[in-house]
């Protein structure tokens, strides 16, 4: 019947209409019906002809069924139909980029929960409707520090707010989304979030930043790796590499795991600094410290690369310090271990590396104190191509 009556009420409009516009027919025809059917079948119509000028319409309707009568029917045996109906002209607007409309659709994210809840929020981010930005960046920090509960519900919810921090490339999401990224979602939502967060700003150095100083020790490694995999400038990772080597040097912990995850850090870093050619005079301390108190060769011989990247006066100073420590030994008849004979062959590399001219004299005295013929020959083949 209800179908008969729509039939009807169309095949009167095209009378009246003749060749008239279409949008406009199916416009009155959805505003002219009743029930919630009726009004399913017109605005599937007008999905259909993807017309931005049915954006008035549109939310028109949506405030009708959040607002107007049809809000009676969000429970009950209608509920179902109503809810898609909703959903259905929220996607709508979204695709029509109809900020003027978001108020609307944010009003459902903040009375309703489920997934028409999460279609509002990506419908707010897809036409992206940046003024509420921080309320869902607060969403989903809140998301992230509870588990408890419909764990199902909350991830639903979480998902829609990546989304669409993502679409808005929003500042104050991107720490929110990095938490999401490691937090304890499934794999589909942390993956989601690694890709947005990879997308979402140009420059991430601040916020990766921000995230370093603030973060455990483990996702002090994640943010730093974040940063390196981005497209951020060599400045900005520079600084951010600086502040993670400083981190994991002068952040102390008894935990055997935070120690590990320090020591990451420290290598990550360390790595980076000779990778990326970091000649920061800031970073000499930090090398200092880091050699002194290094356990592991691979921590040492890092630092040394690093020192040797700096290249700097005071950086050849340095290395030629911790030489003299073994030319002494060597004095005493104390002859270095492997390991310390590989150490040695790195610091000859990175006064190579430095390529400064301070690094000539200390290369040339280095047979005057018996070393093997292999440590000899490094040496001698650093001078040549220091040449």
């Amino acid at each position: 019947m209800k179908k008969f009556v729509l039939a009807a009420v169309v095949s009167l409009l095209a009378l009246s209409l003749y060749a008239g516009d279409t949008a406009e027919m199916w416009s009155r025809v959805y505003l002219r019906s009743t029930s919630l059917d009726q009004k399913t079948t017109a605005m599937e119509k007008m999905v259909q002809l993807d017309d931005p000028a049915l954006e008035i319409t549109m939310t028109l309707a949506l405030d009708e069924l959040i607002n107007g009568a049809l809000a009676t029917q969000a429970v009950g045996p209608n509920s179902y139909v109503w809810e898609n109906l909703v959903r259905m002209v929220m996607n709508e607007l979204a695709q029509y980029q109809a900020v003027d409309s978001a108020y609307l659709i944010n009003q459902v994210v903040e009375e309703r929960s489920g997934i028409i809840k999460a279609d509002a929020i990506m419908a707010l981010g897809d036409m992206r409707a940046m003024v509420y930005a921080p309320g869902i960046a607060t969403m989903l920090r809140n998301l992230n520090m509870n588990s408890s509960g419909n764990k199902s519900a909350s991830e639903l919810i979480a998902y829609s707010s990546v989304y669409a921090l993502g679409k808005m490339k929003a500042v104050e999401g991107f720490s929110p989304v990095f938490y999401a990224q490691v937090g304890w979602y499934t794999r589909r939502t942390r993956l989601m979030a690694e890709k947005v967060l990879s997308e979402m700003l140009e420059d991430p150095s601040d916020e990766f930043l921000k995230i370093i100083k603030d973060a455990d020790y483990k996702n002090k490694l994640i943010a730093l790796n974040g940063e390196l995999q981005s497209t951020a400038p060599a400045e900005g990772k520079e600084k951010v590499v600086i502040e993670a080597l400083k981190q994991g040097i002068e952040t102390f912990s008894s935990d055997p795991t935070e120690l590990s995850d320090l020591y990451q850090l420290r290598i990550a870093a360390l790595t980076a600094c000779y990778q990326l050619g970091i000649s920061n005079g800031d970073t000499l301390g930090y090398f200092l410290k880091a050699y002194k108190d290094a356990d592991k060769l691979e921590e040492k011989i890092l630092v040394v690369q690093a020192v040797g990247t700096n290249g700097s006066d005071e950086a050849v100073k340095m290395m030629g310090e911790w030489l003299n420590d073994f030319h002494e030994r060597m004095l005493s008849h104390l002859n270095p271990s492997n390991d310390e004979i590989t150490l040695i062959t790195q610091l000859i590399y990175g006064l190579e590396l430095s390529g400064n001219p301070l690094a000539k004299p200390l290369l040339s005295e280095i047979e005057v104190y018996g070393y093997s013929n292999k440590i000899n020959r490094a040496a001698a083949a650093a001078l040549k191509k220091m040449e």
